[in-house]
């Protein structure tokens, strides 16, 4: 509720003093921080979860990786293809949609890294 008022800070405040956190509640304050374009937290939030032991659902997959794409955050990029891959999401995932909202930016920014280190 606090996340689609824009109250993050009040969302997050009671997000870290849950004793168990679910799916629910992971999809909530990552989608929240997405459309603040708060992209590094995104990211932050879904290592916790991992760490948690939460698998990322299919849904929540664009909201992570276009914020990956947003802070050219390659290695997070290629983490959450694999897991979408183990996961089982790669044919529910609609990868049309991934990559096309999602993968240019990762692609462009992959691609001017590599030619920065060929021109070296």
């Amino acid at each position: 509720m606090y996340t689609k008022c824009g109250q993050l800070k009040d969302a997050r405040n009671v997000f870290d003093v849950m004793p168990e956190r679910t799916l629910f509640m992971w999809s909530a304050m990552i989608g929240g921080y997405g459309r603040e374009n708060q992209c590094e937290e995104v990211v932050h939030l879904f290592y916790r979860m991992i760490a948690e032991g939460i698998n990322p659902h299919v849904f929540l997959l664009p909201k992570i990786l276009q914020a990956c794409a947003n802070i050219e955050d390659l290695a997070t990029g290629m983490l959450l293809h694999s897991l979408t891959v183990r996961l089982g999401f790669w044919r529910r995932a609609k990868s049309a949609i991934l990559h096309s909202t999602c993968m240019p930016s990762v692609e462009s920014w992959s691609w001017r890294t590599n030619s920065s280190i060929i021109s070296m």
